[in-house]
């Protein structure tokens, strides 16, 4: 219609009715989704869109044609910083694409408390399909504690980074380097090419300002696959 969105309907075949006024939200909380399968329950579209979260939930138009064309002219750390703080201990899910980050990512939550929380699960597509040019002067994955969190001796659990590359270019700093870890128990790092870096590419820190009887503040560390 000229108002705007069409909506279908299934209580008696087609029906358009005008969802111009309403907000996408709404129109997607109103569309149900059954699953196949004996047993499977409807739900509505919303509630199934919001079972894996993409960090191109967090993109503008124009970020998303530049990660997917491969042209890395877009910084979008500060999309992928919001991803990940709204995954909290989740799966965050990187589309094939380009990634230009011109900051580093920070995958603790400082302001968190809890001994052996939740950490993010960082899922790409595979190497050579999800790649991320780091231009930061650092590690372009960091897992920082605060001197708070180290004082009480409270870290994550679960970190998980799979499925992609990080490569710097020629207008990368000098420093640009692969992850950096700090405070993370139990990390899996799988899956991932780091190359051409211009330092580290997986480094691992402590603090000896801790008064924390735990100063090395990384356990079990577990790498596959990781070139």
């Amino acid at each position: 219609t000229s108002a705007g969105l069409l909506q279908y309907s299934y209580d008696g075949g087609l029906t358009y009715s005008d969802a111009g006024t309403l907000g996408l939200t709404t129109v997607s909380s109103l569309v149900d989704f059954l699953p196949a399968g004996t047993g499977a329950v409807t739900r509505t579209a919303q509630s199934k869109m919001r079972d894996i979260v993409s960090v191109f939930d967090f993109m503008t138009a124009a970020q998303i044609a530049d990660v997917q064309a491969g042209t890395a002219t877009l910084n979008v750390s500060a999309a992928i910083a919001l991803a990940v703080t709204a995954v909290g201990g989740g799966i965050l899910y990187f589309p094939p694409g380009t990634y230009r980050c011109d900051s580093s990512i920070e995958l603790n939550d400082s302001a968190a408390s809890g001994v052996y929380r939740a950490a993010p699960k960082i899922v790409g597509s595979g190497i050579k399909k999800t790649s991320f040019l780091n231009r930061y002067a650092g590690p372009l994955f960091t897992h920082t504690l605060s001197t708070a969190q180290g004082n009480a001796g409270s870290y994550s659990r679960g970190l998980l980074l799979s499925g992609f590359d990080v490569y710097v270019d020629g207008s990368s700093p000098a420093t640009a380097r692969g992850i950096s870890l700090q405070g993370a128990y139990f990390p899996v790092i799988d899956d991932v090419l780091l190359y051409g870096l211009n330092g580290n590419g997986v480094e691992t820190l402590n603090s000896a300002a801790w008064s924390s009887t735990d100063k090395f503040s990384n356990a079990d560390i577990t790498m596959n696959r990781v070139v």
